[in-house]
């Protein structure tokens, strides 16, 4: 017996989602974050031969830290966290500190 509704070949629902999937726009565009993280890198080996101080990231990158800060915080495990701008903080502030230290 049919319940009326019409189901979708398999073959089509898959078809579907891996179109989704292709056209999904992530929160964050990872080529340009991966070229801003390597031109970065690139300024602070400079300043470091020069013997300058190291330079700041660029607004791109920060943007990009905080809303990987960000998003981490709305994940389940920290759903009921009462620090959790204190924890997008210290967040943040590691990518920071360690961003630099890539290699």
């Amino acid at each position: 017996m049919s319940s009326g509704k019409s189901k979708k070949p398999k073959k089509e629902l898959i078809e579907k989602q891996i179109q989704k999937e292709l056209t999904k726009e992530h929160y964050i565009d990872n080529k340009r974050f991966l070229t801003e993280m390597i031109k970065w890198k690139k300024e602070i080996r400079e300043a470091e031969d020069s013997g300058d101080e190291t330079p700041p990231v660029s607004s791109y990158i920060g943007e990009c830290f905080m809303k990987i800060a960000e998003r981490l915080s709305s994940k389940a495990n920290f759903m009921n966290y009462p620090y959790k701008e204190e924890m997008i903080g210290d967040g943040i502030e590691n990518c920071l500190m360690y961003g630099s230290k890539v290699p």
